[in-house]
């Protein structure tokens, strides 16, 4: 494989605030399907984990949305 294929082009869309909210819906998500109480929200969940870890989401893509100038504007 050349080097230009294993390049990530991937560019953080997803803020701090963000980021943790998916984090912490998606392991509410998940915890709820392990228990039975949920069912196969559990991809839901995985999603919503790993796009909060990766600080990257593909719909924010097709979107045109970006949360990041949010965490921007609101140091200063």
């Amino acid at each position: 494989m050349s080097a230009k294929v294993l390049k990530s082009d991937f560019q953080i869309n997803v803020g701090c605030v963000d980021s943790f909210i998916r984090i912490f819906v998606g392991l509410i998500f998940l915890t709820g399907s392990l228990m039975g109480l949920l069912g196969t929200w559990a991809l839901a969940g995985g999603v919503l984990v790993v796009t909060g870890l990766s600080r990257y989401s593909p719909l924010y893509v097709l979107l045109k949305f970006n949360t990041i100038r949010c965490d921007r504007e609101n140091a200063h």
